[in-house]
């Protein structure tokens, strides 16, 4: 998985150099290689918990590079939900055998926190907009841990206001199928920083919203750069 990962960012570094100088057959052609690599990629069942990380950690790294791109953006969202699908909502249904031990690595999975691991925050909220599940990352930002924000309603993690006038719209559209990317400033201790949310529905396996991931990266603050 790892040499696997490593080739296709090389490809894509190809690709991007070709596509700058204009090098129509070249472009046509590592497309198609990457194309094939990223399908290799995400196809594959990992064996082990470290290479289930390392497909979640490709696909969040992918998703950022190519937030500007919607087709893409749609593409790599559908591509974490199969992971999901795969690994952690499998794991619940799968049995483990009379001596407590578990079945496959995936069985694990809901209970080694499968994003901890991943530098961005990440939620998945319910329909009825409560955090069924927080990464390490986003609980810390929060100053808990991740079981105080279970069952939670989103507007007790964000505030009220927030929650109104900002997140529940784009959970809403979220839930009816879109991708949508949110973006407000919080203060931490003193500190300004700006948040990008990428909400996105969340299945369940099925074709029916279960609910909406929320992928969440901390940017420069532009504005304070400008003012100094």
């Amino acid at each position: 998985m790892e040499l696997l990962v490593e080739l296709f960012w090389a490809k894509y570094a190809e690709l991007k150099a070709a596509t700058a100088a204009d090098e129509l057959e070249k472009v046509e052609y590592l497309d198609r290689e990457i194309s094939g690599l990223l399908q290799t990629i995400f196809d594959a069942k990992a064996s082990s918990l470290v290479d289930i990380r390392r497909q979640f950690s490709f696909a969040i790294a992918l998703l950022n590079e190519e937030a500007e791109d919607l087709s893409c953006v749609r593409y790599n969202s559908h591509m974490i939900n199969e992971l999901v699908n795969r690994y952690l909502l499998a794991s619940e249904q799968d049995g483990s055998n009379e001596d407590g031990s578990l079945d496959s690595p995936r069985d694990a999975i809901v209970n080694t926190s499968l994003f901890d691991n991943i530098s961005e925050r990440i939620t998945i909220i319910s329909p009825a907009y409560r955090v069924s599940y927080s990464n390490s990352a986003n609980a810390g930002r929060h100053n808990k841990q991740p079981s105080e924000l279970i069952g939670l309603h989103l507007a007790e993690v964000v505030g009220f206001q927030r929650f109104q006038s900002g997140f529940k719209d784009h959970i809403d559209r979220a839930l009816a199928g879109e991708i949508v990317t949110y973006t407000y400033a919080d203060d931490y201790n003193g500190q300004t920083v700006v948040n990008r949310c990428r909400l996105s529905p969340y299945y369940d396996g099925g074709t029916v919203t279960a609910g909406v991931m929320m992928v969440v990266s901390e940017i420069a603050d532009r504005r304070r750069s400008s003012a100094a």
